[in-house]
């Protein structure tokens, strides 16, 4: 993050149900991570999450494995 911004990260399943928003505070600059811990109802699978800072917004995937 190169400059104070809000940032929002949320989670969606394959059908594009949000699952669970993961951050979505402002933060300072600096190198960041982000451990995603979903509780027991979430089951293994592909997901979809978004990051918006800004003007940026990504779309990514991830394979949740329990």
């Amino acid at each position: 993050v190169p400059i104070r911004t809000r940032i929002n990260i949320s989670v969606f399943d394959v059908l594009g149900n949000h699952v669970e928003t993961i951050i979505n505070n402002e933060v300072y600059p600096g190198i960041r991570s982000i451990v995603w811990a979903p509780d027991r109802s979430v089951v293994s699978g592909m997901y979809f999450y978004t990051i918006q800072a800004g003007d940026f917004r990504q779309v990514k995937k991830m394979v949740l494995l329990k």
